[in-house]
């Protein structure tokens, strides 16, 4: 089917079987609504649970957690604190038992046919594509922005908040790689030969993940055409790869650089070691996307060096 990437066909095998586009349709969105569903019955549970039961306790004692709640809630919303950071980055993980439930009972393959036909990562592809796009974050231009930019905390306290975040931001990255990457890219290339299905749809609907409301629109589609670039990129290493690896290398890079580096004030800053204000959105989206892609052409160059070795 793929004559152009051969790589591809067998990537996608497994999920040859059971790729209907109904069957991708409904385990897709299972995936996504599974978790949120579990979510809002826990936040349901302590409204209309909780709640109540520490106001009979004592009056006030309901009220207090409902004002903390709110406040916490705020606070990730805005993403400045290292917790809220951290939160969110978490928050991704829920996806994993959903998406294992779903390729196992909708889909009749285990979870490991997600990472490529031997079922298991490709640990050099993944340290080429961490370093690849970590090198090209680290050599652009810091003025690019406009000021230099600034210790935003002490380095101690910075280095002792990546023992929890350095693990969050990989599971993340290997999470969102899986689903979209994974399930997506494998189920869609089996079934559809075009690019602009297998590469296209999941990489617009992992830029939408990135909406947030009461976003300026300019920022808003930055941000959203920013992270659709990215997905892009890696559903192109992985087709040409045939393997997750490179892709969660890309991923985990990027992320590593962009939440506990060096953040542009622009989203999530509260783990970063540093952090810049933008001239412009399209100066801050510039300065995240021209890493990128200098990325996608030195992993290229280096699978082209491998291959004709």
């Amino acid at each position: 089917m793929h004559r152009q990437i051969p790589t591809l066909n067998a990537y996608c095998a497994p999920a040859v079987a059971y790729c209907g586009p109904g069957r991708t349709l409904v385990g897709g969105l299972a995936v996504v609504l599974l978790p949120a569903l579990v979510v809002l019955a826990l936040a349901a549970v302590f409204y209309y649970v909780l709640i109540p039961y520490y106001e009979a306790q004592q009056i006030g004692a309901g009220y207090v957690m409902l004002v903390r709640a709110t406040s916490l809630g705020t606070e990730i919303a805005r993403g400045q604190t290292p917790r809220a950071v951290l939160f969110v980055v978490g928050l991704v993980l829920i996806v994993l038992p959903s998406l294992w439930l779903v390729l196992r009972k909708l889909h009749h393959r285990p979870f490991r046919s997600l990472f490529g036909p031997t079922l298991r990562l490709n640990w050099r592809h993944m340290a080429w594509g961490f370093g690849v796009v970590l090198l090209a974050s680290l050599l652009r231009p810091a003025t690019l922005l406009g000021p230099m930019p600034q210790l935003a905390m002490p380095a101690i306290d910075w280095a002792a908040l990546m023992f929890i975040a350095l693990p969050l931001i990989f599971a993340q990255a290997f999470t969102e790689e899986a689903y979209f990457r994974g399930y997506l890219q494998q189920q869609l290339a089996a079934r559809f030969a075009s690019p602009l299905v297998w590469m296209l749809i999941p990489s617009l609907l992992f830029g939408l993940i990135s909406y947030r409301t009461g976003t300026a629109p300019l920022q808003l589609w930055l941000n959203i055409g920013l992270m659709a670039a990215l997905g892009a990129l890696a559903a192109d290493v992985t087709a040409r790869t045939g393997n997750l690896g490179a892709a969660i290398g890309l991923h985990f890079g990027n992320s590593l650089y962009m939440l506990a580096l060096h953040a542009t004030g622009t989203g999530a800053s509260g783990l970063a070691l540093l952090q810049s204000t933008a001239r412009s959105e399209t100066t801050a989206a510039l300065h995240h996307f021209l890493p990128l892609a200098l990325a996608w052409l030195l992993f290229r160059i280096l699978m082209a060096r491998r291959n004709n070795a």
